[in-house]
């Protein structure tokens, strides 16, 4: 083993970034592009559900799509996790990301599911559902 002395700055940064890159595993997400409401993408990682919505081109040509995306969709959004998770904050966390004008998730504890994908997917089904008719109504 070599002391610590002996060690330069390099030699330091190019350990932890060999041990780091050994041992991080890349979340996968996988896309569902099947609704006309909302994109999304959604991964199991450290334990959770994270999903993250994006505007389809749809919703980008309603007479409003500003109204429907940062009004009715996170409003539809929060109802149905809260009924579909049957759990609150802390253990469900939204929010706006402006650089991509897309909507995060995460529902904590939900990831170790024996089926964490079937369940994720029965949530959007449900989300799509309660957006469906509301998208006209956001002019």
């Amino acid at each position: 083993m070599t002391s610590p002395e002996s060690l330069s700055v390099d030699d330091v940064t190019s350990t932890i970034l060999a041990d780091t890159q050994k041992y991080a595993v890349p979340i996968v997400f996988t896309p569902v592009q099947e609704y006309t409401t909302f994109d999304a993408e959604f991964a199991a990682t450290d334990g959770d559900l994270v999903f993250h919505f994006y505007a389809t081109k749809e919703v980008n040509e309603l007479p409003n799509p500003k109204k429907y995306w940062l009004e009715v969709f996170p409003s539809v959004l929060e109802a149905t996790a809260k009924d579909y998770f049957k759990v609150e904050y802390p253990r469900l966390k939204a929010a706006y990301t402006e650089e991509k004008a897309s909507w995060w998730m995460r529902a904590y504890g939900f990831g170790g599911l024996l089926d964490p994908h079937a369940f994720a997917y029965q949530f959007l089904v449900k989300l799509d559902a309660g957006l469906d008719g509301l998208m006209t109504t956001a002019a």
